[in-house]
């Protein structure tokens, strides 16, 4: 779902992103971990995943960090799935947080300021911030730590400076470096959700595993009925609990999304 470069952006049902000045612009993969990653309400929605006296607090507040945030559309999206939970009176996640936040942070000064702008233009401006900054660095403690990640550790180069800094791991952060951030940011009981090309996926779970982070969920995403997964999705945490294992196909025959893939992003796509 790669757009024209003419494009400015692109529209969802409940907002709209800008991503003509941004190193990451708008693309399928995105907007499949921004729809598939999992949330505090969805994967712990029943009294014994919860954490033992867990109570509402209203000074408690779920934060997700969205690494390497680029135009903002993975941080965008899941917004826009929390308030939906946080409106609903049943959401799990109202038994823990009274409220939430979620942080883009990018090293692209541009990408940062176009974020911001979606961000702010947005129906959920009050829970969404965007900042300049390298995830190493990064100081706080995250229920959820999600990154569409501009890992290519096996291509060629790309001649394009900004884009190679976005897509070229060596050259800004490491599969080693991510793992070690995650360990150090997430809470106890949260989560690191990620997706990669197939090729990389072995190496994040070599490095995550050495960190102390725990694959959970394992989604292999495929173009076409019977092709090879090019894509893998990816959650970890250090809860030791039985690996989930699917996977999902974008297009039909005919070009049309598949029934899975619609279901998935029913809520954003027009």
């Amino acid at each position: 779902m790669t757009l024209p470069m003419s494009s400015p952006g692109f529209q969802m049902k409940r907002f709209y992103v800008r991503h003509d000045t941004s190193s990451m612009r708008v693309g399928t993969d995105g907007v499949l971990l921004g729809a598939w990653c999992p949330l505090a309400a969805e994967s712990q929605g029943n009294e014994e995943a919860e954490p033992q006296g867990c109570k509402t607090d209203k000074n408690r507040v779920y934060r997700v960090l969205d690494a390497g945030t680029g135009c903002g559309i993975i941080a965008l999206m899941v917004a826009q799935r929390l308030e939906e939970m946080m409106a609903d009176g049943s959401a799990a996640l109202l038994r823990g947080y009274a409220d939430w936040q979620v942080e883009g942070i990018d090293i692209d000064a541009d990408s940062v300021r176009q974020a911001a702008e979606n961000f702010a233009a947005s129906p959920w401006n009050g829970h969404l911030r965007a900042c300049e900054g390298d995830v190493r660095d990064r100081e706080g403690e995250y229920d959820l730590i999600v990154s569409n990640p501009p890992f290519y550790n096996n291509s060629l180069a790309c001649p394009e400076p900004r884009r190679a800094q976005a897509r070229q791991a060596g050259l800004t952060l490491s599969f080693d470096d991510l793992a070690a951030a995650a360990a150090r940011l997430l809470a106890p009981h949260g989560r690191l959700a990620l997706i990669l090309p197939s090729g990389e996926a072995e190496e994040m779970l070599r490095c995550a595993g050495q960190k102390g982070l725990l694959v959970n969920e394992r989604c292999d995403v495929s173009s076409k009925q019977g092709g090879t997964a090019k894509r893998v999705m990816l959650v970890f945490g250090r809860d030791v609990c039985p690996l989930q294992e699917t996977s999902m196909v974008i297009y039909d025959a005919d070009g049309s999304r598949s029934e899975d893939y619609a279901r998935l992003t029913e809520r954003f796509y027009l």
